[in-house]
């Protein structure tokens, strides 16, 4: 059974697994609890693999209180830069453009991304989470789209592409704050990007759009603590072993 910071309240695994639809509360009480959906299932983890050789690296869940966010300065240049483009919210479905888009993504990565879009379908007919979008796009053309489930008071991003040409323009960051957004539009409390590693740079981006706003599920102290005082515990654990 996945790892869990605090006792599970959803019971044994079977149960959570029986669950016919994460919606509105389940969602909210999962993504409290440190779970997060890859797919149409729901997991958890302190630890990743992100590499062939198999090595371990320490991960913790995030999650943004949405109404103390204060942009930095980097994620307010992003946003004044994107005041060019336009973007509009709707529930997720696929279009031509969008497929078209991510296959242009994906072949202009590095690295390995799951889930196509067509599989994402499927899950929303199903009806198991309640997904949106966000589209980004410059004049007429769809340049950026991203993923995300809504709760009772929270959403959890998950899943950004966008066109490589549009790079100058941080357009993942850019679409993080579109979510923000439609937290602020529609009055949610919280904002879950996922996770982060305190020995893989690569997910730091995650924290970007201010970190006094960033709490952090620190298993070590069984609670969601804020960020600056997660950062000084961490240390002075690191120090002393």
């Amino acid at each position: 059974m996945p790892s869990l910071s605090k006792p599970n309240p959803f019971g044994m695994i079977e149960d959570i697994l029986a669950f016919n639809s994460i919606r509105g509360e389940f969602l909210d009480a999962f993504l409290s609890a440190g779970w997060y959906r890859m797919g149409k299932f729901i997991f958890t983890t302190n630890y990743i693999k992100p590499f062939d050789d198999g090595q371990l690296f320490r991960v913790f869940w995030l999650r943004y209180k949405v109404r103390e966010v204060a942009y930095s300065k980097s994620a307010q240049k992003i946003l004044n830069a994107g005041k060019g483009f336009s973007w509009r919210y709707r529930p997720f479905e696929t279009s031509p453009e969008m497929l078209d888009l991510h296959d242009r993504y994906r072949a202009g990565i590095d690295f390995q991304i799951g889930d196509d879009l067509e599989e994402f379908s499927e899950i929303r007919a199903s009806k198991i989470y309640d997904t949106y979008k966000v589209e980004v796009f410059d004049g007429a053309t769809l340049i950026a789209v991203g993923i995300f489930d809504v709760g009772d008071n929270a959403i959890a991003g998950i899943k950004n592409f966008y066109n490589h040409d549009y790079a100058r323009y941080s357009p993942g960051k850019l679409l993080m704050i579109l979510k923000h957004l439609f937290c602020l539009e529609h009055g949610f409390d919280y904002y879950y990007p996922g996770y982060f590693s305190t020995e893989l740079a690569k997910f730091d981006y995650k924290l970007f759009l201010d970190k006094r706003a960033t709490e952090v599920l620190y298993p070590e102290m069984d609670a969601w603590v804020g960020y600056e005082r997660f950062a000084q515990h961490w240390a002075g654990k690191k120090r002393k072993v």
